[in-house]
């Protein structure tokens, strides 16, 4: 679970840059910035739910929904884009806050397909960086690479057919051979980003490697009045 909580926040950047997004500039995603300092003014109110059970200060507690798997994708995913104007609160169980001040909580909504789904908010320059990310493969799954290049692809699929027709496509394949390719569906600058995501470092039929493939919908969303 770390290790997919890590990947989430290594990545969040990445459909901000994709949109031209001007608020995304100065958004740090150096692990030492996440671990080791605190976001600008943390007092800020976070786009959060605001209500008793959904506060950061008793982290060990879960209240809310249970996550609802979805039967069909376009819906699930509108409910997400939705979602995405507030932080997603809406469809997310009380966040938790890390030392460094980053948001995460469980996602209520799992799109078909995936094992897990959580929302992340970071405080960056008086704006939150929100994320909803949707996880297609389990912790340590292993398959060869065309497995995975057919997962990828079929992810990308189901996506395009979902997205607003307002959202232009960009494939991002600097890191093709080695098995790290994303495609992103984005707009106007200040509107949702959808991100179809695959890391998969070599590997052969007869030896798998570990797949990351991943579904988020990321927004920028203004900070609240102190």
């Amino acid at each position: 679970m770390t290790r997919r909580v890590l990947c989430v926040l290594w990545f969040t950047a990445l459909p901000f840059v994709a949109s031209g997004a001007g608020g995304s500039a100065s958004f740090d995603v150096r692990p030492e910035a996440r671990d080791g300092e605190r976001p600008e003014n943390p007092k800020v109110d976070s786009p959060r739910s605001s209500k008793p059970g959904a506060q950061a200060g008793n982290p060990d507690r879960l209240h809310g929904p249970e996550p609802f798997a979805e039967a069909d994708f376009c819906g699930g995913l509108r409910k997400l884009l939705a979602a995405s104007s507030d932080g997603f609160r809406s469809v997310t169980q009380d966040f938790k806050e890390s030392a460094s001040g980053v948001l995460v909580g469980r996602g209520t909504v799992e799109l078909p397909g995936a094992v897990l789904c959580t929302a992340v908010q970071h405080l960056v320059s008086g704006a939150w960086k929100a994320s909803y990310t949707c996880h297609f493969a389990g912790d340590d799954e292993t398959v060869p690479r065309a497995e995975a290049d057919r997962r990828f692809a079929a992810l990308k699929q189901q996506t395009r057919g979902c997205v607003p027709e307002d959202l232009q496509e960009r494939d991002n394949t600097g890191g093709e051979d080695l098995g790290v390719v994303s495609t992103s569906f984005s707009g106007a600058p200040s509107g949702p980003v959808v991100t179809v995501f695959l890391n998969y470092n070599g590997g052969s039929a007869e030896h798998p490697s570990t797949i990351d493939l991943w579904l988020s919908v990321a927004r920028s969303i203004p900070a609240g009045p102190i």
